[in-house]
């Protein structure tokens, strides 16, 4: 364990008095970062009613971003995060980039997948990870304008 993370498991974090699904759970484990932010009251989950817009409905959970899509994908294979690996830092910034900032980078983030496998000693196909890649992006895009429709109907 990288951070000061109290949690066995996902579910309902005491410390953070948030619901913490699976993903987030891992990510307050092995991510500084995301620690840290959901120390000061800012992480995933932690948004104050008061910064919404009047008349907007507070989402249960963010968008998941091409890095959490791609994070789920290889889950549901058996790839999970390890102690020694740099997947919770890639998934941050594929988040972070957001859809459109990681089509300029699918060569990078398929490098990170290459990369793994080996690490793993894991099969690669560099034709699989691209479409991989493309197909967690257009789902990321798809979940971001649901979300966009979601926010605009309820204004």
């Amino acid at each position: 364990m990288i951070t000061k993370c109290e949690c066995e498991l996902a579910g309902y974090c005491n410390r953070h008095k948030i619901k913490k699904h699976r993903h987030w759970n891992l990510l307050c484990k092995h991510d500084p970062a995301y620690f840290e932010a959901w120390e000061n009251g800012t992480g995933p989950g932690q948004i104050a009613e008061s910064d919404y817009p009047e008349g907007f409905q507070k989402p249960s959970l963010r968008v998941a971003g091409p890095g959490t899509v791609l994070h789920k994908a290889l889950e549901k294979i058996g790839i999970t995060f390890s102690s020694t690996c740099s997947c919770a830092s890639h998934v941050k910034k594929m988040d972070a980039w957001g859809p459109e900032g990681c089509k300029p980078k699918i060569h990078v983030i398929v490098g990170w997948l290459k990369a793994e496998a080996k690490t793993r000693k894991l099969p690669f196909s560099v034709t699989a990870a691209n479409l991989l890649v493309k197909w967690a992006i257009y789902k990321s895009e798809q979940n971001l304008a649901k979300s966009k429709e979601v926010g605009s109907s309820s204004s």
